[in-house]
């Protein structure tokens, strides 16, 4: 499952395009930031975040175990024009995530 998180209402549909793209592989995490995080750290797979890569590094640093167990973490702009592989790229799958998600950009494609 890959955990959706953003903390705009431009974040929110952002993320909400890609949840109905990706309707069985996507769920929602509402409420505050830093709360969703978490929650989709510890039950994901994977986690897209439409936040600030900087914001992403501070709330996932402390969840942090090892290369091999973490989730794999992309960061995507608001304006949807960047995907950014955070962390687990190679593990937790993240460069490949943020190559899928960064095609689901291409308006030809929605």
């Amino acid at each position: 499952m890959i955990g959706l998180i953003s903390a705009t209402a431009a974040g929110a549909a952002a993320r909400d395009r890609l949840a109905a793209a990706w309707p069985d592989r996507t769920r929602v995490y509402e409420g505050p930031v830093g709360d969703a995080v978490r929650a989709a750290f510890a039950q994901c797979e994977q986690l897209v975040c439409f936040l600030a890569t900087g914001a992403v590094v501070r709330l996932v640093a402390p969840l942090l175990s090892g290369k091999a167990s973490d989730p794999g973490v992309v960061c995507v702009d608001e304006g949807g024009r960047f995907a950014v592989s955070l962390v687990g790229g190679h593990a937790g799958g993240a460069n490949e995530l943020a190559l899928r998600v960064g095609s689901r950009w291409v308006p030809s494609r929605w």
